[in-house]
């Protein structure tokens, strides 16, 4: 694990755990989120899964007996979830864009209790690319919290 300043967060952390320290902004209260679902086939009764990363249930498009809409659901994964921005003042002159965080499952968002806005905190998690395009020159990213400590 590297524990980098905010605005030194780039591409080649991307997959890897780090460690970034700031101030808690627009903490959302937990919500319970769809993390997966499984889907059958009606034709053919292929299991397809289907991970659900955006705010918009999805559905499989096509199964590889060739059916296209009207799947079977079976199964959802669900857990709590909750979202949150990490800011930090630039110790030189400049601006440093706010960090997306997620918390996903019910230990983490448990650690979320004793956490207030505008509360200083280490975050340790995973970056990840939040809805990137190709022609895009800066991507936005979104760290996966493990870990959440509160900072005297």
């Amino acid at each position: 694990m590297e524990k980098i300043a905010l605005g030194e967060i780039q591409v080649k952390y991307l997959d890897s755990e780090i460690a970034v320290e700031g101030n808690i902004k627009d903490l959302q209260e937990p919500f319970i989120s769809v993390l997966s679902a499984r889907f059958e086939c009606p034709n053919c009764g292929t299991i397809i899964s289907v991970l659900q990363l955006e705010k918009e249930f999805r559905e499989p498009t096509r199964c590889s007996c060739g059916r296209r809409k009207d799947f079977k659901i079976i199964s959802k994964t669900i857990d709590m979830k909750s979202e949150a921005l990490l800011v930090d003042k630039p110790k030189t002159s400049g601006i440093v864009s706010p960090q997306k965080l997620s918390f996903v499952g019910d230990e983490i968002v448990d650690k979320l209790l004793g956490i207030k806005e505008n509360d200083r905190v280490i975050v340790i998690g995973v970056l990840d690319l939040l809805d990137f395009e190709k022609n895009e020159i800066n991507p936005d990213y979104i760290i996966n919290v493990r870990d959440i400590r509160k900072l005297s």
